[in-house]
């Protein structure tokens, strides 16, 4: 089965060719590119964006044996309120009793309450349901079973509009701009060659 790992672009080098490749236990993944229930949540309607502003925009592609990896899925949703990355407000106030919790102790111990095998997780599919669903890596996965996505969401957002200061809102950059910059990327990911030609080629047919 395939989960998806977004790193930023000098950890993914580490990652594919680093001295110790793959990934290592306790990795953060995601059971689709950009599940609906973490862009469009109806409790953390923010966490989505507030979250991809710290984790990388390179996409990979990881190849998982359900019965043998030791990967759980865990609801963030417990933790939402109190990631030490992402503190305070964007959250609703219909958030439901089960992820209200009062102190950081209280809500850790009810995301790792929350771990389940990830077949477990599949075949309940229809009737367990976790807000933020996550999957965690418990076991080292080989650079072998790991692929540089052919599908870089994160990457062409970032692509498509100029850095913006301050409150200026942000622009459009220009295609040639675009196509520019995303060369930089594969000069130092190589792998992701195969996207860049059909991003070049998506968006050069806009012009």
């Amino acid at each position: 089965m395939k989960l998806y790992h977004y790193t930023h672009p000098s950890k993914c080098v580490d990652v594919l060719h680093g001295e110790s490749s793959g990934l290592t236990p306790n990795s953060f993944a995601l059971l689709e590119p950009q599940p609906d229930n973490w862009v469009n949540n109806a409790y953390f309607p923010d966490f989505w964006r507030r979250l991809k502003a710290h984790m990388g925009q390179i996409l990979l592609e990881v190849d998982v044996n359900l019965g043998l990896d030791g990967v759980i899925v865990m609801d963030r949703g417990h933790m939402a309120k109190f990631n030490s990355s992402l503190p305070g407000g964007g959250i609703t106030s219909n958030v439901p009793q089960q992820y209200a919790h009062d102190t950081l102790e209280q809500a850790t111990e009810a995301y790792v309450r929350s771990g389940i095998p990830l077949l477990e997780f599949l075949k309940k599919s229809g009737t367990f349901q976790y807000t933020l669903p996550e999957a965690v890596i418990t076991k080292p996965v080989s650079s072998k079973r790991i692929i540089v996505s052919q599908t870089q969401p994160l990457l062409e957002e970032e692509l498509a509009v100029e850095d913006s200061f301050g409150d200026e809102p942000a622009k459009p950059r220009a295609i040639d701009d675009r196509i520019r910059i995303a060369g930089y990327y594969v000069k130092s990911i190589p792998e992701l060659d195969g996207w860049f030609v059909e991003y070049k080629g998506r968006i050069k047919s806009k012009e």
